[in-house]
């Protein structure tokens, strides 16, 4: 037979069930949600670390271009000098004159800065 203290009982169980249910169900979503905040605070800083990454690259390419259109510029006058020292009709004259070591140690320098010709 069911008494009204059985009653009570088993609605305090419901209600502990729920509780216990309700408060299972709110720690899951609270570990979720901080689950979901790191995980979008390391997607930030890989992305900044990408976007460094990307910006350093580009200033490496950068300076690459720049380097690059020096030594055309060099290798130019060099050509020039070459051209324009052979071409004066006194070049059969084996004199060195300052304007010929100028254009060879040019010449010596750019083939191979590191030589001991150029010191």
């Amino acid at each position: 037979m069911i008494t009204l203290t059985h009653i009570k009982l088993m609605i305090v169980a419901v209600l502990l069930a729920g509780s216990f249910c309700a408060g299972y169900y709110l720690a899951t979503l609270q570990a979720n949600k901080q689950a979901l905040e790191l995980m979008q605070s390391q997607h930030q800083a890989i992305a900044d670390a990408r976007a460094r990454a990307d910006k350093a690259v580009f200033d490496a390419q950068q300076a690459q271009e720049q380097v690059r259109i020096e030594v055309i510029e060099k290798e130019k006058v060099i050509t020039r000098d070459v051209i324009q020292y052979v071409k004066s009709p006194s070049h059969t004259v084996c004199r060195y004159d300052d304007e010929r070591v100028r254009i060879k140690a040019n010449i010596l320098t750019t083939a191979d800065p590191r030589s001991p010709l150029t010191e």
